[in-house]
Formats: C-alpha cells, structure tokens, sequence
C-alpha cells in the first residue's frame, strides 16, 4: 500500500486495503508498519477531495481506543504509541476538514469532539514524562493546529460556534498540561540523568508554549482559570505538594504577558462543570493579589520551586504599580533567599533588574536594602560576571531615584574596587585572567551606564552635568586608554570598551559633549588597529545628537572621515573577506546621508572612493552587503544637487558601475541579488538617463556579455524597456527579473513562472 501511494493511488481505490489493514491493527502487535501504511495513504492525498473516505476512517480509529486503553495498562507502549501517532497524524493532516464538520450536523460534530478527545486522553496518560511514559509530547503539535485554523480569516464567520465547542476542550487541557507539568517526586528527579533532565525541560516548554496558543480559544478565561488554581492551591496549604504549586507558577510566568489584558473581566470556574459564568468586572490586580497571597504563605526551601516564584515575581514587573503594597513581600524574597544561592541567583537578579526597571517611582523606601544587599553580593565575588552586571543595573536604577547626595554616597561605596581591579588588571601584561577580569569590571560599569539616569526619572529638568554617569566617565577615560595601550588588537576588550562609550552616549545625550574629543581621540585609535562596527553606531549616535552644534559636530566629521579612509585602505587589501566591514560602512554613510547629508558633502570626505567602493560590492555573493551598497548609491544619485562632485564622478566611474549592475543581473551573483539593483538603475535614469543610455548600449552591444545565453534582441529590448522606466520601481523590477531569468537560462521554468505570480503581488 506504500508503495501503490507513491504510484499516485486515489484514497477511495484503497479502501478495501485499509479496512483490512485497520482490521489487522486491531487484532495484532506488530503495528508500526501497519501505521507506517495507514499514515502514508492519509497524507498522500488532498483530504478535501475525499471527506466521506476520511469521515467513515476516523470512525474507524475511534474503535481502536478501547484496545488503546487496555494495552496501555499492560504497558505495551509500542503499541500505543503507534496507535497515538496514527490517529494524531491524520487529524493534524485532515484540520481543514474537521473545521469543517465542526460547523457540520450534529453527528459531525460529535465525531469530531469524539476524536479530539482521544487525543486529549493521550495528552493526559499518567505517569511522568520522560521516565514513566514518552507519549503525551506528540501530540502538543495538534493543539497548535486546532486553535490556528479557527484563527484564519475563512473561520472567523464560524468563530462563536468554534469557541463554544472547543473552549471546554481546552480548558480541560489546560488543566491537563498543568499536571504534566509539574516535577516528579524528588528521588525520581534525583535518579534522571542529564540528558533526561533536559528533555523535561524542553517539554515543559513545550507545556508552556501550547497553554500560550490555548489563549486564541479562551482569551480572559485562561487568566481565570489559572487564578482559580492559584487560589485553590492557596486554600489546601500547606496540604499541597510542591510540585503542584511550583507548575502553575510555572505557567503563570510564561503565559502572563498574553494572559492579562487591561480590561479583563472577572469569570468564576465551578470546579464540577467547568463552566464560566460571568461576575461583576475587576481589575487585573487581582491576579496579582493571589499569586503573591500564595508565595507569601510557601515554604521557599526548594531550589525548583524558589526558581519559579522569583520567575513569576519578575513576569509581574509592570504590574506592581497597581499594588505597590506588594513590593514588601517581593523585596525580601528576591534579596534574602534567591541571591543567596548559587542555584536560584540567576533568576534572581533577572527578576530584581525587571522590578528596578519597571517600578521606579515606587522603589524608593528599598532602596537602601537593595544597594545594601547587590553591594554586599558584588563584593563577594561569588557571582557570575552577568549575574554580577544585572546587579549593577538594578543599583543603577535605583540611584536613579535619590538625591545627589545619596546617590554619591553609594557610588563611593561600589566604584572603588571596580576601578581599583581594572588600573591593577590594565598595569599587567596581557593574559587570559587579566582579559576576563577586565571585560567583566567593564561590563558591570556597562550595565551601570546603562541604567544610572537621573534626568529619565523625577527630575526631568535635571542638568546634564548633574548625570553621575559623567563624572564616572571622565575618571575612566585615563584607565580605559590605558587598556587599549595593552589590548588595543583584543576585539572582546574593545568591543566591550566600545559598548560602554555607546550606553554612556544614550544617557548622557548633549552632556556627552564635554567628553567628545577624548573620546573621539580614543575610538579613532581603535579603528586605527581593527575595524569594529560598534565605531561606526558610536558615529552615527554623535551625529544625530550634535548635528545642529556647528563646533561639536566638526569634531565628529573629522573622526568619520577618519574611519572612512581607513576603511577604503583595509577594503582594497581583501574586499571579499571582510564583506561584513563594507556592509556596516554602506549603512551608516546611507544614515548619514538621510539625517546630515553636510557630513558626506563635506570637502574632506573621500567620497569618490566611497562610491567606488559602493560598486565593487554590487558583485558580492553576500544579499545584505548587496543591498547596502546598492542603498547608498540609490540615495547618493537621487541627491545629486546635494553632492556636486557627482557630476564628474558618474561620467568617469559609468561604465565601471553599468558593468557591475549588468554582471549582477546577467547571473555573476547569487539569485535575488538582482532585486536590489532596480533602484540604481531607477535613480541613474532620474538623474543621468543620457549618460545611462549611452553607457548600457555601448556594454551590451559587445557579443556574449553579459552571457552567451542572451540574443541581442533581449538585449535591445532591456534597454529600451530600462530606460523607459522612470517611475515605477515595481515595473523596473520586472523588467530586470525577466532579463535576469533569460541570461540565467530559466526563463519558461517553474521556477520563474512562481517568481511572476509573486511579484503581481508585491
């Protein structure tokens, strides 16, 4: 029967060899072939042509559960799992249909209910997942597929019904997936080994990821429902084992963002009939209330349930400003038990870094303890070095919010030692401890920039000379030169010292500007010894900041003409192996041409080379390098009044950059690099259509170019029809893709029969 599908076999022709096959699987052991068979003639076909073959063989499959059942107290997984896998496969493959019969007659509709709840059944086998059964993960794939397909535009005349029928469903699942979740017995976890562990945690976010998707279905009702576990829970403590508890945390930390809605309604579940019946509208809060109702009353001692309590805390950050009352309860938690272990501190310091971030305003009256506890936790030099800048970042935020004078007395408690560690590790001759001890000290100093803003919090009106963040700066520079005399060839030193310039730019903003030449000094030098994007967003940022400060920005022209000469030297020794560098400079001459064209036009700028280089790099395989340098001289070409020297460059470079763009579309680079030369193309014809005219003439009369495969008449006609073009880069698009295709040799194919269907559309 494999075989006869491949041979193009209609479904209905092979009905009597699949009653004989399901007739066999009913009364057999030997089922994988069996399946094998049965899955390959379901798939095989389009099941809309056959709905009466389908209907009539998912009947047959529900006769096939008593055995299932049986056979699975007997543990012959094997045989179940077959089983399982063939009834999932053909409703994963035939949900069109069931949609279908789902707004059908009443017996559709029950079969269809019917099948789904064989399905749940396999989700819900008992026993723990991975060591007592390995079933119930396949069929998560179909939770996915059951809610899309009532999600797409020819279900939503059907939607009421749809959600009537199957919000019971899910809700049941729900409920299922919550206890496949939680962890087995603290022995049984003990005896797994590593690799079991971490197919556990896979499928618990899996578990996670299918509750999430179950919110297109239940909408508010998912929030409800988990907020009735959490305060059915709370009601049974301390009765309750961990497990329990520990997985719907779980859950709520992964599903809150799409679970809560502003204007949510209140729903009461009965826990007998698992009907919703509408109450009285609350406010989100409440959620919030009962889950830290519920942590406030566990027995935090264990490491796995700890680690989802601080995830829940931190999933809630941007709600405890409706309860900032809660706060006092989360604090303690958080700086008490889940930084003073090694196992629960990453989750910790992420959820401490959330709430700082997002509760400014409220933080406050902890602000002591906090600085207090991350002080003590950072010296201690216990902490990862990310664990240890996530505290840095919360300290940050939290000086954010004190008075100068506070905010001076803490940074003189934090920043000795750090500064002390880098002058000590920049004195010794490089070495792998020194470079790690370095980029960490950096990186907490990093986060600490980052973060450390007094103007964003209260006081809006705040001077820029009152940032902290300044003062720090101006002390480092003499130590961070220091480094780069040592580590200046180092791309992790210097990509770290790079992003502490560019976070002490986004907060410092206009006050940054009494640190620019020094900094611009510094970040020259780099680029002097490697070529690192991040100079070239540091540019871009003092640019925009300082474009319209006439003394400040002569500062930063004077460096971007510097990176600019160097990256011209370094690109003209090995173009092809530093495509990345071309990419990065292309993209920021194109934003420097949008926001400051001056800098570009400016006397000093190299830019005859620039262009030059923009050309080259129309031939390269790499699509975005590609697309960065066609962007350039698109916009560079429609701004010809800006940049004068264009009138000489174009005549002279012309046939060098026909040639390229010519090359390009005729096949010399990857298929779809084409499409971003439409717009030079479009450009030169805008603004030098004789020059364009003449240029693509005199290249294409030449025999064999660009290709063999292309006649002069395809040729004449692209240049007529080129030219012609002045105005619709769509119809450009398809002029080049048409020429692309013949030189290519596969004008006629399938292939660029799809690509014209798809570009009708664009």
């Amino acid at each position: 029967m494999i075989s006869w599908n491949g041979f193009g076999v209609k479904l209905d022709q092979l009905e009597e060899l699949l009653e004989k096959t399901f007739h066999c699987l009913l009364n057999t052991y030997e089922s994988e072939l069996l399946v094998d068979a049965l899955v390959m003639a379901f798939t095989s076909h389009e099941p809309s042509q056959y709905p009466r073959t389908i209907k009539k063989y998912f009947m047959e499959v529900l006769k096939l559960f008593p055995r299932w059942q049986k056979e699975f107290e007997e543990e012959n997984m094997d045989w179940c799992k077959d089983i399982s896998r063939l009834v999932i496969g053909m409703a994963e493959e035939n949900i069109s249909l069931i949609a279908k019969l789902f707004v059908g007659d009443e017996a559709d509709q029950q079969l269809c209910l019917n099948v789904v709840g064989m399905i749940l059944h396999f989700t819900n086998v008992k026993g723990n997942f991975p060591v007592d059964e390995t079933l119930s993960e396949i069929s998560f794939g179909f939770w996915y597929i059951l809610q899309e397909i009532t999600q797409t535009a020819s279900a939503q005349e059907h939607a009421a019904h749809y959600l009537k029928l199957l919000t019971p469903v899910y809700i049941n699942l729900v409920h299922v997936l919550l206890r496949k979740a939680q962890y087995p017995d603290d022995s049984v976890y003990k005896s797994m080994n590593g690799d079991e562990k971490e197919i556990f945690r896979c499928y618990r976010q899996d578990i996670a990821d299918t509750i999430m998707y179950a919110h297109c279905i239940l909408f508010d009702n998912l929030a409800l429902l988990l907020k009735s576990c959490v305060m059915d829970v709370t009601c049974r403590l301390p009765d309750v084992r961990w497990q329990e508890v520990e997985s719907i945390l779980y859950i709520l930390s992964n599903v809150i963002d799409v679970s809560l809605s502003e204007d949510e309604e209140e729903w009461e579940i009965n826990e007998y009939t698992d009907r919703l019946t509408k109450t009285p509208d609350t406010k989100e809060d409440i959620m919030l209330v009962e889950v830290i109702n519920l942590i406030s009353k566990l027995n935090l001692d264990h490491e796995i349930l700890l680690i989802s309590v601080l995830q829940v805390i931190g999933a809630f950050s941007e709600k405890y400003e409706q309860k900032p009352e809660l706060l006092s309860v989360v604090f303690p938690i958080i700086l008490l038990k889940g930084l003073n272990s090694a196992e629960t501190v990453l989750f910790a310091t992420s959820a401490l870094k959330d709430i700082c971030k997002d509760n400014n305003k409220l933080i406050e009256p902890y602000s002591d303890d906090i600085i207090s506890v991350c002080h003590q936790k950072i010296s201690s030099n216990t902490l990862s070095s990310r664990d240890a800048a996530r505290l840095f970042s919360c300290v940050g935020h939290v000086l954010s919010t004190l008075p100068q004078d506070r905010i001076h007395q803490w940074l003189e408690k934090l920043l000795p030692p750090i500064t002390y560690s880098l002058h000590q590790a920049a004195s010794l001759s490089p070495s792998g401890p020194v470079k790690l001890q370095l980029m960490d000290k950096i990186q907490m100093l990093t986060f600490l920039f980052d973060s450390l803003d007094v103007c964003k919090y209260e006081d809006k009106t705040a001077s820029h000379d009152s940032q902290p963040v300044l003062a720090i700066m101006k002390d480092m520079i003499p130590v961070l030169n220091l480094i780069l005399s040592h580590w200046a060839a180092d791309s992790e030193i210097v990509g770290c010292i790079l992003e502490l310039i560019k976070k002490c730019i986004r907060t410092l903003l206009e006050g940054f500007k009494c640190l620019l030449e020094e900094v611009c000094v510094m970040i020259s030098k780099i680029y002097e010894h490697q070529q690192h994007h991040t100079v070239m967003e540091i540019i871009r940022q003092l640019v925009l900041i300082f474009m319209k400060d006439p003394a400040a920005v002569e500062i930063v022209k004077e460096t971007f003409h510097f990176t600019a000469r160097k990256t011209i030297d370094s690109l003209k020794q090995d173009t092809h192996g530093k495509t990345d560098l071309l990419e990065s400079y292309m993209n920021l001459c194109v934003q420097m041409s949008k926001k400051s064209s001056d800098v570009l036009a400016d006397k000093d700028f190299p830019f005859e080379d620039v262009f030059e280089m923009a050309v080259r790099g129309i031939l390269l395989p790499e699509y975005l390098t590609v697309k960065a340098c066609c962007s350039f001289l698109t916009d560079v070409i429609t701004k010809k009044a800006k940049y004068t020297r264009l009138d000489v460059l174009v005549p002279n470079i012309a046939t060098f950059l026909y040639d390229s763009l010519l090359k390009c579309v005729g096949g010399y680079s990857p298929r779809g690099n084409e499409l971003h030369v439409t717009t030079v193309f479009l450009a030169m014809n805008l603004s030098y259509l004789p020059i364009a005219t003449q240029t693509m003439q005199l290249l294409l009369n030449q025999e064999n170019y660009p290709v063999p495969q292309v006649t002069a008449d395809d040729k004449l006609r692209f240049i007529k029809d080129v030219i012609k073009e002045r105005s619709s880069k769509r119809r450009l698009q398809e002029i080049i893709t048409t020429f692309s295709m013949i030189c290519r040799g596969i004008a006629g194919t399938a292939y660029a029969q799809q690509t014209a269907l798809s570009m009708q559309f664009r």
